[in-house]
């Protein structure tokens, strides 16, 4: 279990724990690109990165854009609730058989021309799908798109998960 401990280090410990048990081994990695890095050169390791406050990781996911590359197969707790003892919201990254995939849901790394950060994060309020992230210094953003269960969608080759 590879985990990024840039959200707290006993936060992400108490999720790997309550959701994993105690049994598997716990990797610290600072920052959510080394926690894909790490899954990526492994054969069947879980990765785990925060699934708030995504801005100021820079946008991560772009490296499971690729076929080969790992892809978020959950995202925990599945149930929020107040008094939930491993309430942090994360993302699991594995890789995974293409035929394997679970389509309840489809992550989508986007990139829009012309969004500064100002407009993306106004989007997030409105759309809770979206998970905003500024990207270098151009005119534009990079977003994590969560679509939920939808008979229309077709996940493609740029599917995330």
């Amino acid at each position: 279990m590879h985990a990024d401990l840039s959200a707290g280090d006993a936060l992400m410990r108490d999720s790997a724990r309550f959701h994993f048990g105690f049994t598997v081994p716990f990797v610290a990695h600072m920052g959510a690109a080394a926690v894909v890095a790490a899954v990526s050169a492994s054969k069947g390791d879980l990765g785990l990165v925060p699934a708030f406050d995504i801005a100021s990781a820079g946008a991560w996911w772009s490296a499971l854009e690729f076929d080969a590359a790992p892809k978020i197969i959950a995202r925990l707790p599945f149930v929020e609730r107040a008094d939930h003892p491993a309430a942090l919201p994360v993302f699991v990254i594995s890789r995974v058989a293409a035929d394997a995939m679970a389509t309840e849901a489809a992550v989508w790394s986007v990139r829009v021309s012309g969004w500064g950060a100002g407009a993306a994060q106004r989007r997030c309020r409105r759309w809770p799908i979206l998970l905003p992230c500024r990207i270098g210094r151009s005119d534009g953003a990079a977003l994590l798109v969560i679509f939920a269960e939808d008979k229309s969608l077709r996940v493609g080759q740029r599917g995330l998960g």
